[in-house]
């Protein structure tokens, strides 16, 4: 510790301005309307009840008839209604039909699929040949 020089720093004038200046009145004020500011969030934080979460059970109708009928007995059976059979409130038994659905779609993915299976039946039949 023989090489130590301790320094008197209230002696340099630059840092006795420093420790002298003052902090600009408008730095005060937004430094206090920050705090203002988080403060009050943190307060309705604490005491406001949000309801913006509602957690029950229950069952969510559509206000319009829909375009697209999406089937509970299979995930690919869609379509888009063509025709309703059956109105609010008509009495129905099992096996009635309900509605029609648009079957373009599902029709031209079959022949895409019928389409793709012609080189494997020919090959198919050709295979017990040689």
């Amino acid at each position: 510790m023989d090489n130590c020089q301790l320094l008197d720093l209230t002696e340099c004038t630059e840092f006795h301005q420093r420790l002298q200046a003052r902090t600009p009145p408008a730095v005060k004020v937004i430094m206090a309307t920050l705090l203002l500011f988080v403060g009050a969030a943190v307060a309705w934080a604490i005491f406001a009840r949000a309801s913006l979460v509602v957690i029950a059970q229950g069952r969510i109708r559509p206000t319009e008839s829909p375009n697209q009928v999406y089937s509970s007995v299979s995930p690919f059976l869609d379509g888009r209604v063509i025709e309703v059979l059956a109105k609010e409130g008509d009495p129905v038994k099992k096996g009635d039909v309900l509605l029609r659905l648009d079957t373009s779609m599902i029709n031209n993915e079959i022949a895409k699929k019928i389409v793709r299976l012609k080189p494997v039946k020919l090959s198919w039949k050709n295979f017990g040949r040689s």
